[in-house]
């Protein structure tokens, strides 16, 4: 029955980790740690500029829970950030598995809608264009009206390819490049045969190498071509549906800050001079104090451990946070003693291998020298004089249980799972934390 629910649990934190995330610009700046570093280098990244009314785009890139978001909430939060930009606006750009139409469209429906303006107007921009294209022009231009002459702040959060149809316009584009260079292939292997080993031949190599790099670079480009060049003013020949870039003002020193999962993404977007690479934590105490910010004082993780940890949480905040909630939510385990299992004997309990796979004695081995101790003084009670046969043979069958009956009493049916079990289910989620697969 308890462990039923233990499953049950873990199996709700489990589904939670990997549910629909919508991001926001709310953080509680006490429970971030570790990032003090990045966020002085965001902070340059994002006032480095040739003057105070140029444009500035910066992205930051990194694994799926690394901070990316927590950094910019940080950064958004900032009195002195608020005190410079106006309006600042949080765009969430992640795609709900039930959300239908267009990636397009919708995200420019959420920054409006962030800037203010109510779903009724929003509504009668689109009911008045009958063109699905010409929809998201007339939407981009809104979105330029309202941005014109401040000098705002945009966080475009989880920036990600534009779904299905950028999937199929990829295969088609990686299907024309190796079509294409099927007559390069085969005249380099007539080369390769000829010259053989020459150093004229390692050069054409290494240049095919870069002109297919750069084949597949512009292929990329123009598949995310609505994303691309964030920096990018409208000219009179440009229609505004044709990139975000075009519902941004310039000249007024607008700023976006993207982050992403995609290091190439975030390329097209910003430029690769723009880019912050966020890493792994490898501060142990910051790890644990993250930790500790989702847990009661008494279970608070000791210093001895905080190295310990570090390696279970692979030095990403969000598994850290998602380990601390979990251990907060569950019910408190005790040992045979009362006392709450340590957390030494957890993580120590973690990587073991489960009860049910170790090798069970049989017979007389399976007693510990505890059994031993027991069924001695069974045979010898207080007062009794030693007897002479037992200290030769303390398992005779004289006065002593019947083996399975120790067995029965000492190891009953229903035994209350180890920590390791517990242990097992926790790798289970830091795992699919740690996956790259904010």
């Amino acid at each position: 029955m308890k462990m039923s629910h233990k499953s049950t649990h873990v199996s709700t934190v489990a589904s939670r980790v990997n549910s629909y995330r919508r991001s926001s610009r709310l953080v509680d700046a006490k429970k971030v740690h570790g990032f003090d570093t990045q966020l002085i280098s965001l902070e340059k990244m994002v006032q480095q500029r040739q003057s105070s009314d140029q444009f500035k785009a910066v992205a930051i890139v990194g694994k799926r829970g690394v901070g990316k978001t927590t950094l910019c909430q940080v950064l958004f939060n900032k009195p002195e950030v608020q005190a410079v930009f106006l309006p600042r606006i949080w765009v969430c750009m992640s795609w709900q598995p039930t959300e239908h139409g267009d990636r397009k469209t919708t995200t420019v429906k959420r920054m409006l809608t962030c800037l203010g303006v109510d779903e009724k107007t929003i509504q009668s921009i689109i009911d008045s264009v009958p063109a699905e294209a010409d929809r998201l022009s007339s939407l981009l231009y809104a979105l330029h009206l309202q941005l014109t002459g401040k000098k705002y702040l945009i966080v475009l959060d989880d920036a990600i390819e534009e779904g299905d149809d950028a999937d199929k316009k990829k295969k088609k584009g990686d299907d024309a490049i190796k079509e294409g260079d099927d007559a390069d292939q085969k005249k380099k292997k007539g080369d390769d045969a000829i010259k053989e080993g020459d150093d004229a031949d390692q050069k054409k190599k290494k240049g095919d190498d870069t002109d297919q790099k750069k084949k597949k670079a512009d292929v990329f480009k123009e598949r995310n071509k609505w994303l691309a060049d964030l920096d990018s003013p409208i000219t009179e020949k440009e229609k505004w549906g044709k990139c975000l870039a075009f519902g941004l003002p310039k000249g007024h020193g607008g700023t976006v800050i993207v982050t992403s999962r995609d290091e190439n993404l975030a390329k097209v977007m910003v430029g690769e001079k723009n880019l912050l690479h966020l890493r792994p934590l490898l501060d142990p105490m910051s790890c644990a104090s993250i930790f500790n910010d989702h847990i009661k004082d008494e279970q608070k993780l000791k210093k001895d451990l905080e190295k310990e940890f570090l390696k279970k949480c692979a030095g990403l905040p969000l598994a850290a946070t998602m380990m601390g909630k979990i251990k907060s939510e569950e019910p408190e385990e005790k040992n045979k003693t009362g006392s709450p299992t340590s957390y030494k004997e957890e993580l120590k309990n973690e990587t073991e291998l489960p009860a049910e796979q170790k090798a069970q004695p049989e017979g007389e081995d399976a007693r510990s020298p505890k059994d031993d101790a027991k069924i001695k003084s069974e045979e010898d009670p207080e007062g009794a004089k030693p007897i002479k046969q037992l200290e030769k043979d303390p398992r005779s069958s004289i006065g002593s249980k019947d083996d399975k009956q120790i067995k029965s009493e000492e190891l009953p049916a229903e035994a209350e799972p180890g920590p390791h079990q517990e242990g097992a289910a926790h790798n289970e989620i830091i795992e699919e934390a740690a996956s790259g697969t904010n």
